[in-house]
C-alpha cells in the first residue's frame, strides 16, 4: 500500500535550500512536508520499496560495448529477452562509455540474458551482469539530480548528495 512518501536526492546545498522553502506549501489539495534526511535513511527506504514492489523488476549491465553500439544492436543481442528499456551511458564528454543498462520484464529474462555473457556484438565480447534496481537508478539518471519517485503524496524527504558520492 502506498505510503504517500517520496524521497528526492539533490545535487547541492542551493537545491536543498530551494526545496526546503516549499515546506508546508500546497500541491493540489494537499500540503507537502519537506525535511532534510541523510543517505542512510534514503538507502534504507529505497531497499524497503524495492522489496515491496508489486511489479517484477529485473536489470542487467552490459560492459565492453563498442562505442558505436546502438539500442537496436542491444535488443538484437538480447533477442530472446523481453527488453523494457535500454540506457547507453556516456562519459563526462558525452561520448559512449562502453556500458549499457537494461531493464528487463522478469527475472527469467535476466537468466536468459546471462546466457549471452561473453558473446559478441560486432567484434567485441560483452560482459552481462545482473544488477539491482538501486544500481540501475544510480547509473542511469542525469548526474545533476537523482530522483526516485516512490509515490505521490504528502511527504518529501530531501537528501543532499555530496561531491564525493557523485564520483
Amino acid at each position: 500500500r502506498p505510503s504517500g512518501d517520496a524521497l528526492v536526492r539533490l545535487l547541492n546545498k542551493i537545491d536543498l535550500e530551494r526545496a526546503l522553502k516549499c515546506n508546508k506549501k500546497h500541491l493540489h489539495d494537499r500540503f507537502v512536508v519537506i525535511e532534510e534526511t541523510n543517505s542512510e535513511t534514503y538507502n534504507k527506504h529505497i531497499r524497503n520499496v524495492e522489496n515491496t514492489e508489486i511489479e517484477e523488476i529485473a536489470f542487467i549491465r552490459l560492459k565492453g560495448l563498442d562505442w558505436n553500439t546502438t539500442e537496436e544492436d542491444i535488443k538484437k543481442f538480447l533477442h530472446d529477452c523481453k527488453v523494457k528499456k535500454v540506457v547507453i551511458t556516456t562519459n563526462e564528454r558525452g561520448k559512449p562509455s562502453g556500458d549499457a543498462f537494461v531493464q528487463l520484464e522478469s527475472e527469467a529474462d535476466v537468466d536468459k540474458a546471462r546466457k549471452h555473457n561473453r558473446e559478441y556484438i560486432g567484434k567485441r565480447f560483452v560482459v552481462v551482469e545482473k544488477i539491482d534496481q538501486s544500481q540501475y537508478v544510480k547509473e542511469t539518471q542525469d548526474s545533476e539530480i537523482l530522483i526516485k519517485k516512490i509515490t505521490t503524496g504528502l511527504e518529501i524527504k530531501v537528501d543532499k548528495i555530496s561531491s564525493d558520492e557523485q564520483k
